[in-house]
């Protein structure tokens, strides 16, 4: 295995953890009155993560590409 395919790994894991606690998270609001003021921290939570999901797509992009790269 090399370094890419161990970075692309941990990208992945990284990814899935956020997409789980995004889903824990949207999963506590749905049962919370839309005015519960605990919706606009669980709703907070979500978009920095979902932020934080997509800046690590575009990383796990990236290694694709450099792997390629380097393999031609």
């Amino acid at each position: 295995m090399t370094e890419a395919d161990d970075d692309l790994i941990a990208t992945s894991e990284a990814i899935l953890h956020d997409i789980g606690r995004m889903r824990t998270l949207e999963e506590e609001k749905q049962t919370l009155a839309t005015d519960d003021p605990r919706v606009d921290a669980l709703s907070a939570e979500i978009v920095v993560l979902a932020h934080r999901v997509a800046k690590l797509a575009g990383a796990e992009e990236e290694i694709a590409n450099e792997a390629d790269e380097s393999r031609h």
